[in-house]
């Protein structure tokens, strides 16, 4: 089995990796999924390989003890810069 690409994470502003993926918040309407052709060249490589089944990499930020979604790159993509609460 090949081991996943972890996901990015922010705690007392520094960045480092976490070895759970945590899943994207289900349903959220910030979230959208990208058709192949939007997606952009320069994470296909990664995002396509048996590294990163998932098809994405979350970056998740640590803030007031509560857990956001910040970004994402790969097949999905976040529609609003505002992070998302993750429960």
């Amino acid at each position: 089995m090949t081991a996943q690409v972890g996901e990015t994470l922010i705690f007392d502003s520094e960045e480092t990796s976490m070895a759970f993926c945590p899943p994207l918040p289900d349903r959220h309407p910030s979230i959208i999924e990208l058709k192949d052709e939007d997606i952009e060249s320069d994470d296909n490589s990664l995002i396509r390989s048996t590294a990163c089944w998932r098809g994405y990499i979350g970056n998740w930020e640590i803030k007031n003890r509560q857990f956001y979604l910040t970004g994402i790159t790969g097949r999905d993509k976040m529609t609003d810069k505002n992070p998302i609460l993750a429960d």
